[in-house]
């Protein structure tokens, strides 16, 4: 599985579409990496995560929740059901607890 480490994506932020997948509750607590997309991981069905992946298919995506498990675990389900492109498809190391204990910019609803 493709991972990257908290600092790579900060310095290489626009390269990628960031995709939270920690549940509506988590974001508002906690806040969010900016201009990151949002789909619960409680939500995601094959139809949701195919929309999503088919818009940016061509970029690549780092998937986050608190720690990197959940994360890690949908990684692992669409590259054995071949649904994505693997080397598209990115863990966030650590997920959102780094980055914010990294003093990276956070976001919170509005």
């Amino acid at each position: 599985m493709n991972s990257i480490t908290v600092d790579e994506l900060k310095k290489n932020k626009n390269a990628y579409v960031i995709l939270d997948v920690r549940e509506k509750f988590e974001r508002e607590k906690d806040g969010f990496i900016k201009d990151s997309h949002h789909i619960p991981s409680s939500e995601i069905d094959e139809y949701v995560i195919i929309d999503f992946l088919k818009k940016f298919e061509d970029q690549g995506i780092v998937i986050y929740c608190n720690s990197g498990r959940r994360s890690s675990s949908l990684i692992e389900v669409l590259v054995i059901n071949k649904i994505g492109k693997k080397e598209k498809l990115f863990n966030l190391n650590g997920g959102f607890q780094l980055w914010k204990g990294s003093q990276y910019e956070v976001e919170y609803p509005k």
